[in-house]
């Protein structure tokens, strides 16, 4: 499995150099002008994908992403709460190894950067670009499966409902490790606690939203058009973000 992993790592390593070489970091609709709509917008599309890609490894393995936030543009066209998404997941994880906040030596510093820049940055992506998971569940229960048309919109809410996991896991995760750095000072203190209950907090919604994940996909692929839908898809696109953010949760 270390072995495969790697070579997923190396893999993207070189997909994302070679998206390098074809300018997908830079300005798609400049670099690629004379070039159709919908073709720019398949490269734009490659791009996030490889964006996505990088992190979900950075989240697994704890390395910094390789892909810098000043390579991830916005275009007008290709703008959705799940780019929004992919934008501040990079620029969170690129600050928290550009800080190099693992050496620093003031604990109380630490945990001020990562709660009042870091994980600020999260709960204001949630709060304006993205609805509340519960609101989620109701859209998704809420297509007319016998209405086909729907089928692409279906893929893409649940594209954006996925991406929530990893939000949600990356909060929890950077919540333990200031329960834990401070922990190592003072076991009893009030700043502990809060913090492993906003840790805990994050644990229980990860573990209560995959239950109702599994109790809605139930439901959904039960209906005739549900392979028009593409539900077994979708459960298996939404799955990488469900065991990632399990596995993150019982470190």
């Amino acid at each position: 499995k270390s072995n495969e992993s790697i070579d997923n790592t190396m893999n993207s390593r070189n997909l994302t150099s070679i998206a390098r070489v074809l300018q997908l970091n830079q300005d798609i609709d400049i670099v690629y002008s004379g070039r159709s709509t919908n073709y720019r917008k398949s490269l734009k599309s490659a791009w996030y994908l490889l964006v996505l890609v990088d992190v979900m490894e950075s989240l697994e393995s704890g390395l910094p992403p390789k892909i810098r936030p000043d390579e991830i543009l916005r275009y007008k066209d290709h703008y959705n709460g799940y780019i929004e998404s992919l934008v501040v997941l990079n620029r969170v994880l690129y600050k928290f190894h550009k800080y190099d906040l693992d050496s620093m030596q003031n604990t109380y510093e630490f945990v001020r950067i990562v709660d009042e820049e870091l994980v600020t940055d999260l709960r204001r992506l949630l709060k304006s670009e993205l609805r509340p998971a519960r609101h989620d569940f109701e859209c998704l229960l809420g297509f007319d499966f016998d209405d086909i048309s729907m089928s692409g919109e279906f893929v893409k809410e649940t594209a954006c409902f996925a991406i929530k996991f990893n939000i949600f896991s990356l909060i929890q995760t950077l919540y333990f490790i200031c329960f834990k750095k401070l922990e190592m000072i003072d076991k009893e203190s009030d700043e502990t606690k809060k913090f492993n209950i906003l840790s805990m907090k994050y644990s229980t919604l990860i573990i209560s939203l995959i239950g109702e994940v599994f109790i809605l996909y139930d439901k959904l692929s039960s209906h005739p058009n549900s392979y028009e839908y593409a539900v077994l898809e979708s459960i298996m696109a939404i799955f990488p973000h469900l065991s990632l953010a399990l596995r993150r949760v019982y470190i």
